[in-house]
């Protein structure tokens, strides 16, 4: 009896044991990889960055030409769930496209080019950056510096508000971001949502017959905002709007009348010609600004 009683005791304890072994740490949003810059000729230094991993998670790396057997490497998550390598493309095939899928207790993949030359428009005077490629080829077709602004960062692996690290490239009014997974090439490069983090959404306003209301967010747009937000790109472009216009004091300390959406302010500036009466806030600047970088 005493024997069985010492077994049960035993027994006991390990399942009180197990029972508080924390469960590995995974960060928010679910594994993500990207690779930083989208392409470059052989020899560029690839950064790769994870983010959403199990701490301490031991993954594999895979990187191969899509088609092909494929290399491995290791790395091991942070406690933050994030790791960071850097690839030597030194030796690789030039005009090629490369699969790199992340393996752990989850899966991620993304892609990357190695390429001979590609497009690029630099700014040295202005900011000293260049845009290169997908990036240059968005700007370009999206209003360029007028609804973008000059470049303000090199392009680099960020972690953003999805808890997903992805290729971005700050510009003075936007944040170009690459998704490269499960889109059409054209809708792989979108611009940054992050108006609902300067902004929050305002209580729904009810519909005004002199205005376009939008039934998503219940908000009105007046006529002027709404004539250069559908001929300037958009839903896509600028997203929805957040709040109705109001008056607020800007940088500059002077008032004007500004309405906020998902990815743009606009900013109504009276003492300007048009076509430039209507401007848009600097969002780049201020999101990199609370980057720290």
């Amino acid at each position: 009896m005493t024997g069985s009683i010492c077994r049960l005791l035993a027994t006991l304890v390990v399942l009180l044991a197990l029972a508080v072994v924390p469960a590995p740490v995974r960060g928010a949003g679910g594994p993500g990889v990207s690779v930083s810059p989208q392409a470059g000729a052989p020899g560029t230094q690839f950064e790769v960055l994870g983010a959403g991993w199990s701490a301490g998670e031991t993954v594999l790396v895979n990187i191969a030409p899509q088609g092909s057997s494929a290399a491995t490497l290791e790395a091991t998550a942070d406690a933050a769930g994030r790791f960071r390598l850097t690839l030597d493309s030194t030796g690789f095939q030039g005009g090629t496209t490369y699969a790199l899928a992340v393996v752990g207790t989850g899966q991620a993949t993304t892609r990357f080019a190695v390429v001979a030359s590609q497009a690029e428009r630099c700014f040295a005077a202005e900011t000293g950056f260049c845009v290169r490629g997908r990036f240059l080829d968005h700007w370009t077709a999206h209003g360029g510096l007028a609804i973008n602004g000059y470049p303000i960062s090199v392009e680099f692996n960020e972690v953003l508000e999805d808890g997903k690290p992805y290729a971005v490239q700050y510009f003075e009014r936007t944040r170009l971001e690459y998704h490269p997974d499960g889109r059409e090439p054209e809708a792989q490069v979108l611009p940054g949502q992050f108006g609902r983090r300067i902004h929050p959404a305002d209580p729904p306003a009810m519909p005004d017959a002199a205005q376009t209301w939008f039934p998503q967010t219940g908000h009105n747009v007046p006529s002027d905002f709404y004539a250069y937000w559908s001929a300037h790109g958009g839903l896509a472009q600028f997203g929805l709007p957040l709040s109705e216009p109001f008056r607020q004091q800007l940088d500059d300390g002077k008032t004007y009348r500004v309405q906020y959406f998902e990815r743009a302010r606009f900013e109504y500036h009276a003492e300007s010609p048009a076509p430039y009466t209507i401007q848009l806030g600097q969002f780049g600047r201020m999101m990199l600004a609370w980057a720290g970088r």
